[in-house]
């Protein structure tokens, strides 16, 4: 899962589509064992948990665990 630079803004996500109106209501998101989670040059590590998303792709509210018992080579 390759993490993006920050939030866009609303403009940016709503691309005529609707995009900017989409919501999440207890979206339950199960990580697999060893997800790698990669944000360069900051992050780089294996990961299992779960999580559940509200709100929407302009200001989501994820919460919930991630384990990251070791890191990637």
């Amino acid at each position: 899962m390759l993490l993006g630079e920050g939030n866009g803004t609303e403009g940016e996500l709503n691309d005529g589509l609707g995009l900017s109106s989409t919501e999440f209501n207890n979206l339950q998101i199960m990580l697999g064992e060893n997800i790698q989670l990669v944000r360069p040059p900051i992050l780089n590590f294996l990961a299992t948990g779960s999580l559940t998303l509200n709100g929407n792709l302009y200001q989501p509210r994820p919460q919930g665990k991630i384990n990251a018992p070791q890191r990637s080579s």
